[in-house]
């Protein structure tokens, strides 16, 4: 919250601010954080995360589950201008405009495809991660399959935008944004690739990738062919282009952990400032690749998810390469860098009609017309 106060109240008036998810479970806090970007923005966007939808205490008592608290912080949402599907930010002069389209996921465990490290006496997922009794679900949707993912997922098929050719949504949308010639920025809280986690072997809990991704996210995101889809909930720094679509995740994080995980966590400008992604003048241009210790990582070494052999933080840690000399570590043996948290609260920008997006795991920025 001190964060978003912190914001200038006059310098981001032409831009966006895109909210990838997980500010509070509290919705007071919720409606109170959108009020201050509402306030500081031209246009907001947000989705959802896993701890935006905990039912907890008097969370629990107002919402009779998780799917009934989405429900409230859409119309919630709707009610303060908070964009939370498909709309065109329009340009004029030599702006060019641009797409923002909003993607409601959740995760499932059979997204991780990567062989599990089976040496390892690893606790069950659901006994180290609190979405399993923080939040509550329909008896039909169950978090231990895929359930509430395609529920999630499928939602997003009601999404409308108005267009110049009428209201239009699910792949008749997204064929008509494709066509528009117009820049595309898609967004999620949730990971769409198990590339944008590193492999099981440098993870503190290796088996993370489990409660992390969505396989129906992936195909949706390659449905609309975004030039670039934003994520956020691992707290990794990360730009990566995979299949022709840029991935980046700039995550803000917890105030703990941007001292303690500075190396991971740093992407441009963030997490101590928003960085710009897109500036929609002098005819749009994205930012230039930003460097971040993770996907710098993977350029130069090959994803090797059958290697089993778990990384020594605490010394010379691998023979793979890396140019500065040492592998990007998750956890150092006294705290150096500490362990990935399983939830992420990004603040997102869009530079022109300038977008941000705010996770408590990353942050970055849009404008329309004009420059930082």
């Amino acid at each position: 919250m001190e964060w978003v106060q912190g914001l200038s109240t006059s310098a981001h008036l032409q831009d966006v601010a895109i909210i990838a998810g997980d500010i509070t479970d509290k919705l007071e806090i919720l409606e109170e954080t959108m009020q201050l970007l509402v306030d500081r923005f031209a246009h907001v966007f947000f989705t959802p995360g896993n701890h935006d939808l905990w039912c907890r205490g008097t969370a629990r008592s107002a919402s009779e589950n998780s799917l009934g608290k989405l429900a409230q912080i859409l119309s919630m949402c709707a009610r303060l201008g908070v964009h939370t599907g498909p709309y065109r930010i329009p340009a004029s002069g030599s702006q060019r405009a641009c797409w923002i389209v909003p993607m409601l996921s959740w995760y499932h465990a059979s997204f991780d495809d990567e062989p599990d490290i089976e040496y390892l006496q690893l606790p069950p997922v659901e006994h180290v991660v609190r979405d399993f009794s923080s939040c509550t679900w329909p008896e039909h949707l169950k978090l231990h399959d895929d359930g509430v993912a395609q529920h999630l997922d499928l939602m997003n098929e009601h999404m409308d935008a108005m267009t110049s050719e009428g209201l239009m949504s699910g792949d008749e949308l997204y064929e008509f944004i494709q066509n528009s010639g117009e820049a595309v920025v898609s967004f999620s809280h949730f990971l769409p690739r198990v590339e944008l986690l590193p492999e099981k072997r440098y993870l503190f809990f290796p088996n993370l990738a489990k409660v992390v991704g969505s396989n129906m996210l992936r195909s949706r995101v390659e449905r609309l062919k975004p030039d670039v889809h934003l994520f956020g909930h691992t707290h990794f720094g990360w730009d990566q282009t995979l299949d022709g679509i840029r991935y980046i995740q700039a995550a803000l994080a917890y105030p703990r952990e941007r001292k303690a995980r500075k190396l991971s966590l740093t992407i441009g400008t963030a997490p101590e400032e928003l960085q710009c992604i897109y500036n929609s003048s002098d005819g749009g241009h994205f930012a230039d690749q930003l460097s971040a210790q993770w996907s710098d990582f993977y350029q130069t070494n090959k994803r090797d998810p059958l290697n089993m052999e778990l990384a020594s933080w605490g010394g010379p840690s691998t023979k793979l390469k890396w140019r500065s000399g040492s592998s990007p570590g998750l956890l150092g043996k006294r705290g150096r860098e500490a362990r990935p948290r399983n939830t992420a609260c990004t603040y997102w920008g869009l530079a022109g009609a300038t977008a941000g997006a705010l996770d408590q795991g990353m942050h970055c920025c849009l404008r329309r017309g004009r420059t930082n």
